[in-house]
């Protein structure tokens, strides 16, 4: 950051400039060696050599992306990595063959290295209710909308034939998105099912449902005015 006086009339400096703060580079840009990975149950643990500091002699910030699709397109999934390695959790990764790159930024420039694919091991499909919502309260025998949604372990959308819905442990009906009458009154669980070849995911969420004649208290009739 550099400080001066204003200019003058003809756009001149009244005064040289001072320096009150500046950041230098590295005297040498930052490298990358070649990006290891090892894949297993807990994720894809990444190692990798740096040459160079950032600026000021500060450490050298790593972040890590992921591609699934061969380089054409990249995701982040970690930050932050100064020491040459990092453990990126099996579920903030898809399935099947992946591949990683590693950028190294000093302060002013990034250097970029990706590694070889790797196979990560299936996982359960990733699902999530939509309806109805954690502690919901529903009217007792009128229509209920199920619906939820779930990703496959590498990241694609599955058919609504693969949703099994249960309610209190009792499967009542199949599909995406399904409508069945409110249970009696009382707290309940509706869980969903989803079927991805071998391996399963499941999602519930507990609602309460009531009688409104019997759970709601009635109006409060108008008081008396006084005169």
């Amino acid at each position: 950051m550099h400080v001066g006086a204003l200019d003058d009339d003809e756009g001149k400096l009244k005064r040289p400039l001072t320096v009150a703060w500046e950041r230098k580079a590295s005297a040498r840009a930052v490298k990358l060696g070649e990006v290891t990975v090892k894949a297993s149950a807990r994720g894809a643990t990444l190692a990798w050599k740096l040459d160079g500091a950032g600026a000021d002699g500060a450490p050298v910030s790593c972040s890590v992306q992921f591609s699934k699709d061969g380089g054409r397109s990249w995701n982040g999934c970690g930050v932050g990595f100064t020491d040459g390695k990092a453990l990126i959790p099996a579920g903030a990764l898809p399935s099947g063959k992946v591949q990683f790159r590693v950028l190294a930024h000093d302060g002013f420039d990034t250097a970029a290295r990706t590694s070889d694919a790797v196979d990560m091991a299936p996982r359960a499909p990733d699902v999530a209710v939509m309806h109805p919502s954690a502690g919901a309260l529903i009217e007792t025998a009128t229509p209920m909308r199920l619906w939820a949604n779930a990703l496959s372990g590498s990241g694609e959308r599955i058919e609504g034939e693969a949703f099994e819905w249960r309610l209190d442990g009792e499967t009542v009906g199949r599909g995406r998105e399904l409508w069945i009458n409110a249970p009696k009154p009382g707290s309940h669980e509706a869980t969903v099912v989803v079927a991805d070849g071998r391996l399963k995911g499941e999602a519930t969420a507990a609602f309460t449902t009531f009688d409104p004649d019997r759970d709601t208290p009635p109006p409060r009739k108008p008081g008396k005015r006084g005169r």
